[in-house]
């Protein structure tokens, strides 16, 4: 489901600790998501599931062009009790273009995590979509401009709870 994943076994140890810079993602990369009600299935990494949660994560100066058909730029779902989803993750200076989706946080495990410092452009439906509340997860100085839909989409409104907003514009 990514191109990088963090995560994704259950049972298995979480990875932690590690950098990534200068990334780009080019749009050879082919997906499903090629419109707006695609399924959300192909993206550039992805985290999920692992013992502990991954953590301890730093991804800076991270492109992606997702106009081969990827969903997101950064998903994070899925996870279970005993297999928690990401936490400590800081996303600095992300630049997305032609995704269905650019960032997707959709997991209730998810905690301490911030993206900030970033460009989206050109999604088919959100730049940012936000479900199954997680706790401490910061949005901080992020511009969106072409969403097709909406620049920020929850199903739990405009302020949903575990988020905090600092200097976005959500376009």
């Amino acid at each position: 489901t990514g191109v990088v994943t963090f995560g994704g076994y259950e049972g298995e140890a979480a990875p932690h600790h590690i950098t990534l810079r200068h990334i780009t993602f080019l749009a050879s990369l082919t997906g499903r998501a090629t419109t707006m009600s695609s399924p959300s299935t192909d993206h550039a990494i992805y985290f999920e599931q692992a013992v502990g949660g991954p953590h301890d994560l730093l991804l800076e100066d991270i492109a992606v062009d997702g106009t081969g058909g990827l969903a997101s730029a950064l998903q994070f779902y899925h996870s279970d009790a005993a297999n928690q989803n990401a936490w400590n993750v800081t996303v600095r200076r992300l630049t997305v273009s032609g995704t269905q989706q650019a960032i997707i946080l959709w997991d209730q495990t998810l905690h301490d995590i911030t993206i900030e410092d970033s460009t989206i452009s050109g999604t088919t439906r959100f730049a940012v979509r936000y479900e199954d509340p997680g706790q401490n997860i910061i949005l901080k100085n992020i511009t969106s401009t072409g969403s097709g839909q909406q620049g920020f989409y929850s199903s739990l409104g405009p302020n949903p709870p575990g988020v905090t907003f600092s200097d976005n514009s959500f376009r």
